[in-house]
């Protein structure tokens, strides 16, 4: 809100007037000034890009991407022309979250059906489709938040989560999240983790497509603890925060009851992503991991814990990232304040730490699934 102080000095020895212009005249004035500074804010550009992953041959990253006055749409840009593409969804829906499968045949996302102007959310699924936007169809069939889709390795199955709790109104709109996977072929669903996360980060199979890696904050259920025992849900949690901080990547299988962190690295260890031989892991922590310093950014993992700093990432918040399937770059989306409507997208080297900073035409130039 405007600080009025900061526009007219409080001079209680002018009640009715200012410098001498009638206050009512000054009141008008003021009333411009407001309206055109608010009309130059509701004109302020959004571009919001989010959810970002590399194709299997790493030429191209596919991103949510918003605009404001256009739907969300899932993009693909290619790193060595520039084209931009995007995939139209139906009028009735928006798509989004989109991950390719490991040899390139299919593309993973998330169908998030409108009703009422709304998104409804116990309506969302996992689908697949082509490359080339044809073939689409629906995977999952049970109501619920799903999100994050992931593929295994031999292509069968596809790893995403799903929350059980949705609020009306907050901030947090969906909570009490799982692990799940689907069969392609037969549309089973199976849950994999039975914790409630408030929080979760995209899952990922290791190659055996058994094992799966993620980030999981403030689990609300625990084995041998009834649901509704609140107090000893938090006896429980406080306990997993006194002896692990916030080091919450967990590496499992199906049904697993354990909560012990993968990574222990000082205070601060999420979001890990993998190469898609398994090879190489990366995870988030602090810059100056020693003093929780040095912003969020993206490291390299090493059995012997001398982790290596990937980024240089100086961002209010980072909304996605994703490394490529040959572990040979990682891409991310970011804010900075003051100007937190416009993300920006950067690319590392892993091996040679060049940085590449993307800047997007504003309008693809062909939409892959149109009428050609």
């Amino acid at each position: 809100m405007m600080n009025i102080k900061g526009i007219i000095p409080m001079n209680r020895n002018i009640p009715i007037h200012f410098q001498g212009v009638p206050i009512l005249l000054l009141l008008f004035i003021l009333m411009i000034f407001v309206l055109t500074i608010g009309g130059c804010a509701a004109m302020a550009k959004i571009d919001h890009v989010n959810n970002i992953s590399f194709s299997p041959d790493g030429k191209d990253i596919l991103f949510d991407r918003f605009q404001g006055n256009l739907t969300n749409q899932i993009q693909v840009y290619n790193l060595a022309t520039g084209e931009l593409c995007a995939y139209q969804a139906p009028a009735n829906e928006t798509w989004g979250e989109a991950r390719y499968s490991m040899d390139g045949r299919y593309v993973a996302f998330i169908i998030h059906p409108i009703k009422d102007e709304k998104i409804d959310y116990t309506g969302m699924q996992v689908a697949i489709m082509d490359p080339d936007g044809k073939n689409v169809r629906i995977v999952t069939h049970t109501p619920g938040p799903k999100a994050l889709p992931s593929f295994s390795h031999d292509g069968k199955k596809i790893i995403y989560v799903m929350a059980d709790t949705i609020r009306e109104t907050g901030r947090t709109r969906r909570s009490g999240y799982d692990v799940y996977e689907v069969e392609i072929a037969s549309g089973k669903e199976t849950r994999l983790t039975w914790f409630r996360f408030f929080q979760i980060s995209q899952p990922f199979y290791l190659p055996d497509d058994q094992q799966f890696i993620f980030t999981g904050d403030s689990p609300k259920r625990f084995p041998g603890i009834a649901d509704d025992d609140h107090p000893a849900i938090e006896r429980k949690q406080q306990e997993l925060k006194r002896k692990y901080r916030d080091n919450q990547i967990f590496l499992m299988r199906a049904g697993e009851e354990t909560i012990k962190p993968y990574i222990e690295y000082f205070s601060f260890s999420w979001n890990p992503m993998l190469s898609a031989d398994g090879k190489r892991l990366f995870f988030m922590s602090h810059g100056i991991p020693e003093t929780g310093g040095g912003w969020s950014q993206y490291y390299l993992y090493s059995p012997d814990g001398r982790h290596r700093c990937l980024t240089d990432i100086k961002a209010t918040t980072v909304w996605s990232a994703a490394v490529s399937p040959r572990g040979d770059m990682l891409a991310a989306t970011y804010d900075l304040s003051p100007d937190r409507q416009v993300y920006k997208v950067v690319i590392y080297g892993v091996d040679d730490g060049i940085r590449r900073d993307i800047v997007l035409p504003d309008k693809p130039i062909r939409i892959i699934n149109g009428t050609p």
